[in-house]
């Protein structure tokens, strides 16, 4: 940015002048020849100068060659003398303050321009503003450049273009108009059509390759096309799905419970899947709940003895209300087990509504015979307004029950409706034993 002059004349230890005496430049402390030049405007630059008649000579340092704080070494030498040397020289620092006639200040030897002038110094170890230690701060590494330096290690640069990391592949804040296509940060200087950028206020765009992949706004995450992938800021409700998509935001994904996954149709919660692995339909348009069709609504895999003679409960479940809401909507109950090893009688029913050991008896088989396997199962189909029909068979041993069709029911369909396997052991507690019970919804078909 400036050159810096330096005058001295050549004499010998008594003074007397040494015209045409050989004035050498080196780097201080080093026998590394300088680069000066012989007039103010610059041109080539030379090593050295030679004094003239009067032993007076000049020559000029540029600071945009060396740094402010650079020291130089001078030796004289002519033939007939004893050469000289002088180390340690400060050219460029003793003018490193220029003040002009407005007061402006130029440092480092610069023409100020503005109310403070700083040189342009591409060093990031000695930055021309520094803090601390003088390895971190700021300097003009280039024209319209200023960059960032830490511990010596260049960090950041601020140009015309914006604001963005040394590193080749550290992140950019451009300086530029932000469009839904256009990112103003760019996770990667180096691919300044990726990143994040703005469609419009309150708006975020997220942009990969110069498209729009996705944009956030105070409802939430979405693709700007219709029928994209949406995900809502607001609290996910049972009826309010948290994924969803852009222009049918009431349809989607939802948190229907604690450890549930909700699916919404319209608005209104259709289907959850459990944390056991359920996945539960709505069986009916007033509220009643069922699994789909082959999947378990109820189902255990308890071991349950008779404990006395008389009728008693294995196993029992609740059909939820309004499952049963359509005609030919129904659910299947089965259950197995074993008896024990002696010839007692031992009969095992299913019973259907009502309270316990009320409720209609939809199937049923007795055995004798000891150590059998037994498996029973029933349909029941409404067929009106809390009436129904069930159909029912099973299995002891390799005894075939009879079949008990067209069983008519009449439970309340809009309230819960009981369902128990019993088991009867009138001569010996423990005769009948059950492994297995459960429920599923079957939809009319």
């Amino acid at each position: 940015m400036a050159r810096h002059i330096y005058q001295g004349s050549s004499e010998d230890q008594n003074g007397t002048i040494i015209p045409s005496a050989t004035i050498s430049v080196f780097l201080a402390g080093t026998a590394t020849a300088a680069s000066i030049y012989t007039a103010s405007a610059g041109g080539s630059p030379v090593n050295s100068v030679t004094s003239d008649s009067n032993g007076a000579f000049s020559f000029y340092v540029d600071d945009t060659d060396y740094i402010s704080s650079q020291l130089f070494k001078i030796t004289l030498t002519k033939t007939g003398f004893s050469s000289q040397t002088f180390d340690d020289i400060d050219i460029i620092e003793h003018s490193s303050i220029i003040q002009d006639t407005s007061g402006n200040l130029g440092i480092g030897g610069v023409t100020p321009v503005s109310a403070l002038t700083l040189p342009q110094e591409d060093d990031a170890i000695t930055p021309t503003l520094s803090f601390g230690d003088g390895d971190t701060g700021f300097y003009e590494n280039a024209d319209d450049s200023i960059t960032f330096s830490s511990l010596g290690v260049a960090r950041l640069h601020l140009t015309t273009d914006g604001f963005q990391a040394n590193s080749a592949t550290g992140p950019r804040i451009r300086n530029l108009a932000t469009t839904s296509t256009t990112p103003v940060f760019c996770p990667n200087k180096a691919d300044t059509d990726t990143g994040i950028g703005s469609a419009a206020a309150d708006q975020l765009s997220l942009i990969a390759g110069g498209s729009e992949a996705f944009r956030v706004d105070s409802n939430g995450l979405y693709n700007s096309t219709t029928n994209a992938a949406y995900i809502s800021s607001s609290a996910s409700t049972s009826s309010v799905p948290a994924f969803t998509f852009n222009g049918d935001t009431d349809t989607g994904i939802s948190r229907s419970g604690t450890n549930e996954l909700g699916f919404v149709a319209g608005g209104g919660l259709k289907a959850f899947l459990t944390s056991d692995g359920y996945f539960i339909t709505r069986a009916g348009s007033s509220g009643g709940w069922a699994s789909v069709q082959g999947v378990l609504l109820t189902d255990s895999l308890s071991t349950t003895s008779t404990t006395g003679t008389a009728e008693e409960v294995l196993d029992s479940t609740n059909i939820d209300a309004n499952t049963l809401d359509q005609n030919n909507r129904g659910v299947r109950i089965t259950a197995w087990g074993t008896t024990a090893a002696n010839a007692n009688s031992k009969t095992v029913k299913i019973r259907f509504g009502s309270t316990t050991l009320n409720g209609t008896v939809i199937c049923t088989g007795t055995t004798t015979t000891a150590s059998e396997s037994w498996y029973v199962e029933a349909e029941v189909y409404r067929d009106g307004s809390s009436t129904q029909r069930s159909v029912s068979k099973g299995q002891i041993g390799t005894t075939n029950l009879a079949v008990l069709i067209d069983t008519t029911l009449a439970e309340t369909d809009t309230a819960q409706i009981l369902v128990e396997v019993t088991g009867t052991t009138p001569t010996a507690s423990g005769d009948m034993t059950i492994t297995g019970f459960k429920l599923e919804f079957l939809e009319a078909g």
